[in-house]
């Protein structure tokens, strides 16, 4: 990430101790001693937030980070721009994969694996050969936490601000939805709350803030929608 020679293999899932993930070579990520004992290293120490914006180096092809609140049509917009070559990095559509449940389906115990797959899968665009474009959608309703995305990936930032009734909308009218509206519903308003007092300054100009990682998993799974 930084262009010095890599001189170092960082595990991008951390192997405690498993020669599984040790051996793997899609966890592999060559980097300098430098990034490795500094940054990444640090990241690792903060846990969960780590996890959330992990280190990653230069992805090899564009990528387009594409947010918004749940029931924006994040997912569509994605599909109906995508290329035949491309590459799409959803978490909930990773987490529905890890946890073996349906797409949309509450699985907080999942999204710590979820996350884990969904970083190897950012940092293996640095070496991907194999796609155009990456198209990466996260919910980022804070501009601090897109100008994060868009400087860690090199990506262009695509802003789904539908209207927050339009989004309710949607979401009732969804039948993949059903049985989890209610809570789909309150982390579109969450979201549409965020974005609005970020939009305002907040208290002390949130924009200009430092972003705030979350600190958990279950609190990031109310902001990755």
């Amino acid at each position: 990430a930084c262009g010095e020679p890599a001189t170092v293999v960082h595990h991008v899932i951390a192997h405690r101790g498993d020669p599984k993930l040790f051996w793997r070579k899609s966890n592999w990520l060559p980097v300098c001693k430098a990034c490795h004992d500094g940054p990444i290293q640090r990241g690792e120490r903060r846990g969960d937030g780590a996890r959330v914006h992990p280190f990653l180096p230069r992805p090899r092809i564009p990528v387009v980070v594409v947010c918004g609140p749940a029931g924006a049509g994040k997912s569509t917009y994605v599909r109906e721009h995508a290329g035949p070559d491309d590459i799409i990095i959803d978490l909930d559509e990773i987490r529905a994969r890890v946890s073996g449940l349906p797409m949309h389906a509450y699985a907080p115990h999942a999204t710590a694996a979820a996350l884990e797959e969904r970083n190897r899968i950012l940092a293996s665009l640095a070496t991907d050969e194999e796609h155009e474009c990456a198209w990466f959608i996260v919910g980022a309703p804070e501009q601090a936490e897109r100008d994060l995305w868009q400087r860690k990936l090199k990506a262009e930032v695509v802003l789904l601000d539908t209207p927050l009734d339009t989004c309710i909308a949607r979401i009732l009218a969804d039948p993949a939805r059903i049985g989890q509206r209610d809570r789909m519903v309150d982390y579109a308003t969450r979201w549409w709350s965020r974005f609005e007092f970020d939009r305002e300054g907040g208290i002390e100009n949130a924009a200009l803030a430092p972003y705030r990682t979350p600190q958990s998993c279950e609190e990031l799974s109310d902001l990755e929608k």
